[in-house]
């Protein structure tokens, strides 16, 4: 049923993750499903579940990105809103996203832009326990407010030193092709 799906059978409600070995791909397949779920169109002859959009960035201005979305599109989607972090984390894009939802309740799904994730700190000291406490939060984040949330990982490289230490049902995973 779509009630589970923010694209029929392709995105599930919950916490996905989206990565490509060439981030171009991941970027255009993640602004594809941003349009075709803020205007209600469907993707592939897949069904979506039409509401606001949000897609969070940090290394594109809010022109930069709004221009992008412009040559993608003929028409912008009035569902279709983009925030920019000031710097990359889970915690930022989270805060960034709850404020967002108190002005859009009905909002269907949060795409945020990752940079390449470091694996330890300056001093040598592993970050993964930081990395699980964000994880959990915007995870709880998706699941309390029943919409999808996708992070979308620069890198294979990224994205597997992101989910080191995560169970292996953690996350749904979509390679970008």
């Amino acid at each position: 049923p779509l009630h589970r799906f923010c694209i029929q059978e392709l995105l599930p409600k919950g916490l996905s993750l989206l990565v490509s070995e060439k981030p171009e791909y991941t970027k255009s397949l993640a602004m594809d499903m941003c349009l075709s779920v803020a205007s209600g169109c469907k993707l592939w002859d897949k069904e979506v579940q039409q509401g606001p959009v949000l897609y969070i960035t940090h290394r594109d201005t809010l022109p930069v990105t709004q221009g992008r979305i412009r040559a993608m599109a003929q028409r912008v989607p009035d569902d279709l809103y983009v925030g920019v972090m000031e710097e990359s984390s889970i915690r930022n894009a989270v805060n960034l996203a709850q404020g967002f939802l108190k002005e859009h309740p009905a909002t269907s799904l949060v795409f945020v832009e990752l940079e390449d994730t470091v694996l330890t700190s300056a001093e040598g000291v592993s970050v993964l326990p930081d990395r699980q406490l964000e994880y959990a939060m915007i995870k709880n984040f998706a699941q309390c407010n029943k919409l999808t949330v996708v992070l979308m990982h620069p890198s294979m490289k990224s994205a597997r030193g992101f989910l080191n230490g995560f169970p292996a049902d953690a996350v749904n995973i979509t390679d970008s092709v």
